[in-house]
């Protein structure tokens, strides 16, 4: 059975780091190597990740000068030995047999990458991925679209709750300086796989805690990122994955109502800009075959006018 690197990126995480690291040592598979990027925490994660690699061998750690979340990736992909590649966020928590699970299952299927299920943690709820029979893509356009379109449910974008051929990242790095790191690094790994398998088994635990990167209220730079990530994505869909366009373009809106939702009214000249863009698109939304009817008609109201599409998510979250 092949072995399995496991990547954890540690950042002042002291509170939450032994119950994500546990949960990977007490993997029902074994053979796997834990490599714990201290990236410049200046709270005990750097003591916590020294104390694990005195305790157990395959446990190793590097230290740097803070560099952020790509950064620390990138570090541990320097070192990492095994076969399969997988990452873990170091306040989130993997099931037992996550990694026997995704193993068994991309030997079995001769897979490049296998992605498991997730339950999102909020603190007032558990969100799952819905349940589905296994699915095994060959095809680029239908790994893209199962992605970005997320046909079956669950996260999709992140690289936490799968397993990669090491090959995959023989000359591919995360981009560094980024916020949302992940959409930036999509198409790459995916135009590197020829064979991808997904199950639903919820193996990955997601914790939504205040403070974490992915916590946005406001305009910013990460709102930028955010933004740019998955308009690089569609440009780079429409030159190099013509049969994927409107799966593209379905994340792209996505994406644009997302920032809305997350600004709100703090931005009111920036979310006029957003809706401009879903003004000058009606007609391609309308006949985006991935975007379902309830949501081109939200789309169509955010561009008619976004004070009722606000008026009325504001009603329909109390409710």
């Amino acid at each position: 059975m092949s072995k399995i690197s496991v990547i954890v990126p540690v950042y002042n995480v002291a509170p939450y780091l032994k119950k994500c690291v546990d949960s990977i040592i007490n993997q029902t598979f074994t053979d796997i190597e834990i490599i714990l990027v201290d990236d410049g925490s200046t709270d005990e994660s750097g003591t916590i990740c020294d104390q694990y690699a005195q305790k157990d061998s395959r446990v190793k750690v590097i230290h740097k000068s803070n560099g952020g979340l790509s950064d620390a990736r990138n570090s541990g992909l320097e070192v990492c030995s095994g076969e399969y590649i997988g990452f873990v966020d170091s306040d989130d928590w993997i099931s037992p047999d996550m990694y026997e699970t995704l193993i068994h299952f991309a030997v079995k299927e001769d897979l490049d990458v296998a992605m498991c299920g997730v339950s999102d943690i909020w603190p007032d709820r558990i969100e799952g991925t819905p349940h589905f029979k296994p699915v095994i893509l060959t095809d680029v356009n239908d790994i893209i679209s199962e992605i970005l379109v997320n046909k079956h449910g669950g996260t999709c974008i992140p690289v936490w709750n799968r397993i990669y051929r090491s090959r995959i990242f023989k000359d591919l790095k995360f981009e560094k300086g980024r916020y949302y790191e992940d959409g930036y690094y999509l198409l790459r790994w995916i135009e590197r796989t020829k064979r991808f398998g997904r199950i639903s088994d919820r193996k990955y635990f997601y914790l939504h805690r205040e403070g974490s990167i992915t916590d946005v209220s406001k305009h910013n730079k990460r709102i930028d990122d955010f933004q740019k990530a998955y308009e690089d994505n569609f440009n780079y869909i429409k030159k190099h994955f013509p049969g994927s366009i409107k799966a593209g373009e379905y994340r792209l809106f996505f994406t644009y109502r997302a920032i809305l939702n997350m600004i709100g009214k703090s931005d009111l000249s920036y979310s006029e800009k957003i809706v401009s863009i879903f003004r000058a698109n009606l007609f391609s939304i309308w006949k985006n075959q991935y975007i379902r009817f309830k949501l081109k008609l939200i789309y169509t109201l955010i561009g008619i006018h976004v004070s009722w599409y606000y008026a009325l998510r504001h009603i329909y979250r109390r409710v």
